[in-house]
């Protein structure tokens, strides 16, 4: 049930989308630097998205049209899916 559920093509557009929210964001709140400041860090909870939501902050617009359309069920859409063997191992 666990596979099912969590690989679900509409949990991982999802997953997707707030991961995608998320990394446009951290030039505004800075998550990569605050990972290191416990002090900082802690201050992130599931509200970040909220906060994203109800800001007017320019840099933060493209956070809050990726979050629109999830709240509106305009879900990135699964285009190919395939299985990757556990050997196969890609060289840099």
């Amino acid at each position: 049930m666990f596979k099912e559920v969590y690989t679900h093509k509409v949990s991982q557009s999802i997953d997707f989308m707030v991961a995608d929210a998320l990394i446009k964001a951290n030039g505004y709140f800075n998550f990569g630097e605050n990972i290191h400041k416990p002090e900082e860090f802690m201050h992130y909870t599931d509200n970040i998205l909220t906060r994203i939501e109800l800001s007017t902050e320019e840099a933060l617009q493209e956070s809050k049209a990726i979050l629109d359309r999830l709240r509106s069920r305009d879900l990135y859409r699964c285009v190919c899916t395939f299985i990757v063997k556990p050997e196969v191992v890609l060289d840099d």
